[in-house]
């Protein structure tokens, strides 16, 4: 029997939002577990005695979610979602467990609260009667509903650079989404103040007015997107194996609402071509202002950018004006432009749809310069000036010993493309703001307007 230990949370596609945040605070406030169960045609029973100290150690150390080899199958064991998957067929059971304290953790289910209260008192007069707690015991009523709902805390979130750890989810949707398969997510529920605080915290920095206008969530209930959702955890799995960390983080994607509608439903079918290579581009959950550069403004006004789950494994440097398109070796999974402190996670075509998970659509609006130099408002007297009055050429020349050489060719051949029409102003502003920083372009702006 093998153990192999996950960094991720998420399995079964099937829970509800409250579910599951309600299994999270099973899994966070629990003490260490006594017992395992597992429910077969209604009935719960005790796993086996090597099963239960495998899954105990893991629950122990932290770990969301465990792979146990049991019986000739592969399981993946997942106490977030409370639920037991079999690898083969896809399978779910689910799981509970009663801990040293003699508290039971059972995932919802719709049974009458008498009949659970009495499965309760059942289990804790059991639990207390028996001096080995791993001795097989089947109970054939339906489980208790475990405490009311609890999310992590903002300072947890933040804590966690990675995120992959983390996890939000969120209530009752309030109206019909615009999309198939998004649930809006209410402007009250403890989501949308996560995901909300989570982009305006940088974005507010570069748009001093900007409103969010809608956070919906991904919901994989359609066939395709439980595909891609099965995809991404085999995925996470064979990550996991052959790295040792599948390094699973959050992050944005910029993009139109069309691109949102085919991400949504078929996947990611087109990565970009940027600065640092082919691929799909992300930004790291503090800096959605870089994905934001990506977006499109729709007929109304609104851009989107995706919270995406992303497996990234181990990442390779990639060099600004690349050419790359796939991993450099089998020793690396994902690109950077920085492997210190990255702007940019970029996931190749090859892995953009087993890499990448949708969770988040935000939908906002602001008040977008359309000046290269600033993304800050500026009044009207220096909108002519920094604007209209520098050419690109002239900002090129001034930024020349700022960048690095292969960022600047990629500059040239930028402009070139488009002096020849193959691309608007907008997206030359975009390219350039990517390349260069926007500090760097508003500090080159005012030098040269203090000394005229």
């Amino acid at each position: 029997m093998e153990g192999t230990a996950f960094s991720q949370n998420r399995t079964d596609n099937h829970d509800g939002p409250r579910d599951l945040v309600r299994n999270y605070s099973n899994f966070k406030t629990s003490a260490a577990p006594s017992r395992f169960l597992l429910c077969r045609d209604g009935s719960w029973d005790d796993v086996s005695d090597d099963a239960f100290e495998l899954l105990r150690a893991g629950f122990v150390s932290g770990r969301a979610a465990l792979e146990v080899s049991m019986d000739g199958s592969s399981y993946l064991f997942d106490f977030m979602r409370m639920v037991r998957i079999e690898y083969e067929t896809g399978h779910q059971k689910p799981v509970a467990w009663i801990d040293v304290n003699g508290r039971c953790f059972f995932p919802t289910t719709d049974e009458s609260s008498n009949s659970s209260q009495k499965v309760e008192i059942e289990i804790k007069i059991d639990t207390c009667l028996k001096k080995n707690p791993l001795k097989r015991k089947t109970i054939s009523n339906p489980p208790p509903p475990p405490p009311p709902p609890i999310l992590p805390p903002s300072s947890d979130v933040t804590q966690r650079e990675e995120w992959g750890e983390s996890f939000i989810e969120t209530a009752n949707p309030p109206k019909k989404p615009r999309w198939t398969y998004l649930e809006p997510v209410s402007g009250g529920d403890s989501a949308y103040a996560l995901v909300s605080d989570l982009f305006l915290d940088e974005m507010r920095r570069f748009y001093p007015v900007i409103t969010i206008t809608s956070i919906s969530k991904c919901s994989h209930t359609d066939a395709p997107g439980t595909a891609r959702l099965r995809a991404f955890q085999l995925q996470l799995a064979l990550t996991r194996s052959a790295r040792g960390s599948a390094n699973v983080r959050f992050a944005w994607h910029g993009t139109s609402a069309r691109g949102v509608d085919s991400i949504v439903e078929h996947g990611f079918g087109r990565p970009n071509r940027n600065s640092h290579g082919t691929g799909v581009y992300l930004s790291p959950p503090r800096s959605p202002y870089c994905s934001s550069l990506l977006s499109e403004v729709d007929e109304n006004g609104q851009r989107y950018l995706l919270l995406c789950r992303v497996i990234m494994g181990t990442s390779e440097r990639v060099e600004a004006g690349s050419s790359q398109f796939h991993p450099s070796s089998d020793e690396y999974d994902s690109g950077v432009d920085d492997l210190a402190n990255p702007r940019w996670y970029i996931i190749w075509s090859t892995h953009m749809n087993t890499h990448i998970l949708p969770e988040y659509v935000v939908s906002f609006k602001s008040a977008t310069p359309d000046e290269v130099c600033s993304p800050r408002p500026m009044n009207s007297s220096n909108r002519t000036s920094a604007a209209t009055m520098m050419s690109f050429l002239r900002l090129f020349a001034e930024i020349k010993k700022s960048i690095p050489a292969a960022g600047f060719r990629t500059l040239e051949n930028l402009y070139k493309e488009y002096k020849a029409g193959k691309f608007g102003k907008a997206v030359l502003i975009r390219h350039i703001r990517s390349i260069a920083g926007d500090k760097l372009l508003t500090s080159t702006i005012q030098g040269v307007s203090r000394r005229k």
